[in-house]
């Protein structure tokens, strides 16, 4: 198999060494055990990359080996998909939302305005069922919020990578809403593709993983072409250059 490469340091693996039963790779240079999702038809980390990062991508690299390296999650189809799910789902609340507050309004102000655009029957609506209204909708506001900053996120937004001595952050986000991961840059032993917890379409999306003190993914809004440029710049930044590997307990591998 061509372009086999060790997704820790880089090197290439043989034949002799991928084991496709069990699903893994052996690397014979650094002794890490990969995936071979990692390792078949993989291209080779390129130590060049960061110089000719795809659109709305940078990587800096500040002295002592600080890093900064961000991606924008521009994309158009899922964006679209959030645009349109957010405007169904948030559409629909609204309605419910204008009642629930009409009757709130109605028992702590006073009569609605004749150009109110509620019901007539809502009108009427007592303090229990007003009430229960809006306990009820508290977890549906939520998720139209939620559905709000994820679209948010995939226009706007973008993935960074902070590293700073051997405190390294990701945040994921857009402008004063971000989610923030820290991780030991130190104990970094791969970077590589992963697949994130949750499914969308029944379907597992592409994310970064980066395997440290923890494991921590990321980056499943990036293009694809972003998200490969990013792997390739931490792998050589956070893995080859610092020299860090995952030795695993096995050392031989039989072809099957």
């Amino acid at each position: 198999m061509a372009n086999n490469f060790c997704p820790v340091c880089g090197q290439p693996i043989a034949a002799a060494d991928i084991n496709i039963k069990e699903g893994v790779a052996l690397c014979r240079a650094c002794g890490a055990l990969s995936p071979l999702s990692e390792v078949v038809n993989q291209p080779a980390p390129n130590p060049s990359a960061s110089a000719t990062p795809p659109a709305d991508c940078a990587c800096e690299e500040y002295p002592g080996g600080d890093l900064d390296i961000r991606a924008a999650n521009r994309a158009f189809g899922p964006t679209l998909f959030f645009f349109v799910f957010c405007l169904f789902w948030n559409g629909l609340l609204s309605i419910f939302l204008v009642i629930a507050l009409a009757g709130v309004y109605r028992h702590l102000v006073g009569p609605l305005p004749a150009w109110a655009p509620v019901p007539r029957d809502a009108q009427n609506q007592g303090w229990g069922e007003t009430l229960f209204l809006c306990i009820f909708l508290v977890p549906f506001v939520a998720i139209g919020f939620v559905m709000l900053l994820v679209f948010l996120t995939s226009l706007l937004g973008r993935v960074r990578v902070v590293v700073s001595g051997d405190e390294g952050r990701v945040r994921v986000g857009v402008g004063p809403f971000n989610f923030s991961r820290r991780f030991n840059a130190a104990m970094v032993t791969r970077v590589a593709a992963g697949l994130s917890g949750y499914l969308v379409n029944n379907q597992r999306r592409p994310t970064i993983q980066i395997d440290a003190d923890r494991t921590i993914r990321f980056g499943s809004l990036l293009s694809n072409v972003r998200r490969a440029w990013m792997i390739n710049v931490l792998r050589t930044h956070l893995v080859l250059r610092r020299g860090g590997h995952f030795r695993a307990g096995a050392t031989s591998l039989s072809r099957r």
